[in-house]
């Protein structure tokens, strides 16, 4: 059985589907970027520090609701190879089932690396050293050298502590092929859980990839009926859109899009992401309204029209650590409880309520 590995480098820069150079932070340190010179490896530095050396770039928070809604397109793209997919995260999605050309099809359409080989381990290794856009297949026989030719500085990029590599290197370890010829015992006597999870990754052929299930997605339609002699598309839009905003009241969408199937022809389709969940009903009609504009720019004979919302989030509540992450707020809001003590309130979530209402408390600030 032939397993593939998909790998995104850079994943979190590339979520901003970037077109300059970009510098993606948490606030204090790199922790991706895109589009700059081999030489620059600015990851783990400060923000400060990078700014210094790259001052033309431009520099962006990360943001996990575009890493979220990326990873949904990539795996969108995917399934339309093979319909086995592991659930895995980025910046890796497993696979098996899909056609060699439809692989590398798709390697050069999203601008990834993909390799193949006969267990998930070698095939994510096959796809970190595959060229950007091409696929790897390695096989059973080739292994060894493939290994042989594998640095061990490849280990953080499969998630390994850094210092695991830095001292394999120390001890004259410089391949994972190396590396494969010690034991369980050496390894966590030398590393811990990191050892065994290495002496794991190099000895374990986990093949296992299930049907993929693919996220739920929300489709409100109307058909026009044959003996209708005048359809009017906006009454029906009108109609969709009322019964959408009913399902706003418990989901949120990311991404709105709009369809229909023309008389005697095909399904067409427009649609738009949304880089934080819809959660204003008033705001769904001007969005579903944008849509239609740019789909029936002229008179058109439709059968059948529909809404679809997808990328769905559940509204959920969750305590944060906003104050103390945002130092100027924290002391802006700090000098009007001095002034007037207790006037201001905190929310705390209460996370074992049974009743909505019970699901917060207030508490003064302090």
């Amino acid at each position: 059985m032939i397993v593939g590995c998909l790998y995104i480098d850079a994943f979190e820069a590339r979520a901003f589907r970037p077109e300059s150079p970009l510098v993606v932070t948490n606030g204090r340190h790199v922790v991706a970027t895109w589009g700059l010179p081999a030489r620059y490896n600015l990851v783990g530095i400060t923000l400060a520090q990078a700014r210094q050396l790259m001052p033309d770039a431009r520099f962006v928070l990360r943001d996990r609701e575009r890493e979220r809604l990326y990873w949904e397109d990539v795996q969108t793209a995917l399934l339309e190879c093979t319909p086995f997919i592991a659930p895995s995260q980025p910046p890796n999605a497993f696979f098996r089932g899909a056609d060699s050309e439809a692989l590398r099809d798709l390697a050069g359409n999203l601008a990834v690396s993909i390799g193949t080989a006969s267990h998930k381990h070698l095939a994510q290794l096959a796809a970190l050293r595959a060229a950007p856009r091409n696929l790897l297949h390695i096989t059973d026989a080739q292994a060894p050298a493939f290994l042989r030719s594998t640095p061990v500085g490849l280990l953080p990029r499969l998630g390994m502590a850094p210092e695991v590599a830095e001292r394999l290197m120390l001890f004259g370890l410089i391949s994972l092929f190396e590396v494969s010829t010690l034991t369980r015992r050496q390894l966590r006597a030398q590393f811990g859980s990191e050892g065994v999870r290495l002496y794991r990754f190099l000895h374990e052929k986990d093949d296992r990839i299930g049907l993929f299930s693919a996220p739920p997605a929300i489709r409100v339609g109307y058909v026009f009926e044959p003996e209708d002699s005048v359809r009017k598309v906006r009454p029906v839009l009108e109609h969709l859109i009322s019964q959408a905003k009913a399902e706003l009241e418990r989901i949120r969408p990311c991404r709105l899009c709009l369809e229909f199937c023309e008389q005697g022809g095909g399904w067409e389709r427009v649609e738009r992401t949304l880089f934080r969940p819809l959660s204003d009903a008033e705001s769904l009609g001007p969005l579903v309204n944008t849509l239609a504009a740019r789909l029936f720019r002229a008179p058109r004979e439709v059968d059948e029209v529909a809404l679809v919302m997808s990328s769905l989030r559940h509204p959920t509540a969750h305590q944060t650590d906003l104050f103390s992450r945002k130092a100027p707020l924290m002391h802006a809001i700090g000098a009007v409880h001095r002034r007037k003590p207790d006037a201001l309130k905190r929310a705390v979530v209460n996370t074992g309520a049974l009743f909505p209402e019970e699901r917060f408390r207030y508490e003064s600030f302090t």
